[in-house]
């Protein structure tokens, strides 16, 4: 299946009811279905913990990134997990926010909680690849030990956590053309938009301060 194909696989006539099984499976390659169905029901029984999963994984793979293999432990994964992970439940919850006060300067239709769907759904396949740093680091760790074959299983896991937040990226953004009525290019500069709200500010910020110290 090319991406022409994901883009123009549902026509919006029908909304088909879907399962949450259904729903889990679907937003890989029927994304314009899956947000079609979430958008007529209203379906956020997944949205938050979603969200949450995601932030957990995100503040472990920068604790598994930047810290040395030594000095990671039960307690520190714990704190990662829980204490990052809902500092990055809220950065999300902010930048949908974000998303859909500049989506109503770009005359979209989309509230907050239709964003933290096309968020939280087209990010799964992101979850996932977050799911492969835990033996991508296992791999990596001295205390293992080093193996050819394990560096190239390593490797290759690596490029696989790379095409899986790619794809995640791809149908997030189908996600938001979707519930704003954008073209992709649109829906592409809304979803960059909060990035330029909250760096233009600091980097004005910045500059009066290196300005007038």
């Amino acid at each position: 299946m090319v991406l022409s194909d994901v883009l123009n696989e549902f026509d919006g006539d029908v909304i088909i009811p879907l399962s949450d099984k259904e729903i889990f499976k679907k937003i890989w390659t029927k994304p314009k279905e899956v947000f079609a169905y979430l958008e007529d029901v209203l379906h956020d029984k997944w949205t938050f913990p979603i969200l949450m999963i995601s932030g957990a994984f995100s503040s472990l793979e920068n604790l598994f990134d930047k810290t040395p293999y030594h000095e990671i432990d039960i307690g520190n994964i714990f704190i990662s997990a829980v204490i990052g992970g809902f500092f990055w439940f809220l950065w999300y919850l902010i930048y949908c926010a974000l998303m859909a006060w500049a989506g109503r300067y770009l005359k979209g239709e989309a509230g907050m909680s239709s964003l933290r769907r096309a968020l939280a759904y087209g990010g799964i396949p992101g979850v996932v690849g977050m799911l492969l740093a835990i033996p991508i680091w296992i791999l990596q760790n001295p205390r293992y030990g080093y193996s050819a074959m394990g560096n190239y299983v390593s490797a290759a896991m690596g490029l696989i956590v790379i095409i899986l937040a790619i794809w995640s990226l791809v149908l997030i953004i189908i996600g938001i053309a979707y519930v704003q009525k954008f073209s992709i290019g649109k829906a592409i500069l809304n979803f960059i938009a909060p990035i330029f709200i909250v760096l233009v500010p600091l980097g004005l910020l910045f500059y009066l301060y290196t300005a007038l110290s």
